[in-house]
């Protein structure tokens, strides 16, 4: 039987002459699977990269707007529920006869609810309220603390806490929640009597209402 190489362009059949053996050399540079393997060396031809761009395309078209749709989506959610995280606060306030506030970690984009365990003569010692509905929280991914203002004023600072008093007041305040995006920034707006939060699509900002001294 011949033996043909698979590796090479050539492979030699012996052929017996009778005193001995001679070398027959069979060319095999026309041979299929040679022909196959050099193209496959060659690479992708123009149609083929066209049709592998199409089809990148076609992919990209469909993900991203299903990725900003997600990103919305989460902002809305991620807007009602501080809402929420804000109603029960001001509630719960009013309730227990205590003060109480929701601090909002803006490097960190967590925000809970915190109890005023007992009033010294500075301050107050603030503890993490038990209730489930006033753990802490943390935005969805993408999504996070653009800035807050309280009375009219942007708060320079990476932390905030807002109070909510026994009395059912609260200083009227405005936080934005974006996605990184200028057109993508919802704004709750706090309202100082109800302690409800209105959310509204865009930047918005309460005027100053308050004067203290």
């Amino acid at each position: 039987m011949p033996s043909l190489g698979t590796c090479s362009t050539y492979a030699t059949e012996y052929v017996s002459l009778g005193l001995g053996q001679a070398p027959r050399i069979w060319d095999l540079s026309q041979h299929p699977i040679n022909t196959l393997m050099k193209n496959q060396e060659n690479g992708f031809t123009l149609i083929e990269l066209s049709i592998v761009l199409l089809v990148i395309g076609l992919v990209l078209g469909i993900v991203v707007p299903r990725f900003q749709n997600f990103l919305e989506v989460d902002l809305k959610s991620a807007s009602r529920r501080l809402a929420g995280a804000i109603k029960y606060t001001y509630d719960r306030a009013i309730f227990t006869r205590n003060t109480l506030r929701l601090f909002m970690d803006l490097k960190e984009n967590t925000y809970w609810t915190e109890v005023c365990a007992s009033v010294t003569t500075e301050a107050c010692e603030w503890v993490a309220d038990s209730s489930v509905l006033g753990r802490k929280t943390k935005l969805p991914h993408g999504i996070s603390f653009r800035d807050i203002f309280i009375n009219g004023e942007e708060v320079d600072a990476t932390a905030v806490g807002l109070h909510f008093y026994p009395s059912g007041f609260v200083i009227p305040s405005t936080i934005h929640l974006w996605d990184g995006k200028e057109d993508h920034t919802l704004s709750l707006i706090i309202n100082s009597v109800t302690g409800k939060a209105d959310i509204y699509k865009g930047y918005k900002v309460e005027v100053k209402q308050f004067e203290f001294e």
